[in-house]
Parts: structure tokens; C-alpha cells; sequence
């Protein structure tokens, strides 16, 4: 009896869940928080793609209306976000969980999403 819960309990496989629940969607402005390693997020720009490591994510400040988060790798960089409803956005930045974020083409979210307005990136000099 003791044996066959054993063989229960080894054999059980665990569901893949690589995408946050349905209650996490943070519209079209960010990808859905993720529950894998990512060691990267993406920021898509009208043109282009510039990718950071999470791992050289230096200071972290979030206002209401804005955020900005500064990148070492090895150049100094200013990611800085502006928009709505962004604390979800940051806070997953934050936790290492998003795999990209992208400016909104048109304000169409309904006030409860985040939406982003505007994003920047700009090298930091370094002073001395």
C-alpha cells in the first residue's frame, strides 16, 4: 500500500505554465509576465530592438506617469518610460518576469491597462 502512494506521488509531472494567468495581461504595451528564467527584455522602438540583461539593471525609480531604470553593459543607459497605469509594468521589470515592452501605436486601452506613451533610451556620460 505504502509502495503504490510512492509510485503516485514519483510519477506526477508538473504542468508547464510558461505565461502568467489570464488576471496578469498587461495589454499591448508589454509582453505577459513570464514564470521562466529571462535572462533579457527587449524594448521595441518604431525601427528597432535594443535588448538589456537583466543582470546589469542598475537603479530603479518608479513616479506615477513614469519610471526609469539605468543599464550598465558596459555602456551606461537610461531606459525611461512614460505612460499610464505602469506599476505592473515596472514592478515585473523589477522581478526580472518581462520579455519586452513597446510604446503604444494609439491610446486604446480602456484605463485599467497599462499603456505606454513614450519610451526613451539615452546613454548616461559618465562624470570625472
Amino acid at each position: 500500500m505504502g509502495e503504490n502512494k510512492l509510485n503516485n506521488i514519483l510519477s506526477r509531472t508538473k504542468p508547464e505554465q510558461e505565461s502568467a494567468p489570464d488576471d496578469e495581461d498587461l495589454g499591448a504595451c508589454a509582453s505577459r509576465p513570464v514564470v521562466k528564467y529571462v535572462p533579457a527584455f527587449h524594448v521595441k522602438l518604431r525601427d528597432s530592438v535594443r535588448s538589456f540583461d537583466y543582470g546589469h539593471m542598475g537603479l530603479k525609480k518608479y513616479e506615477p506617469g513614469k519610471f526609469v531604470i539605468e543599464v550598465q553593459e558596459p555602456e551606461h543607459w537610461r531606459l525611461t518610460v512614460e505612460g499610464r497605469n505602469l506599476w505592473s509594468v515596472y514592478n515585473y521589470l523589477c522581478l526580472h518576469r518581462l520579455e519586452w515592452v513597446e510604446q503604444a501605436i494609439r491610446d486604446f486601452e480602456d484605463g485599467k491597462k497599462p499603456v505606454i506613451t513614450r519610451i526613451t533610451i539615452e546613454k548616461v556620460e559618465e562624470e570625472g
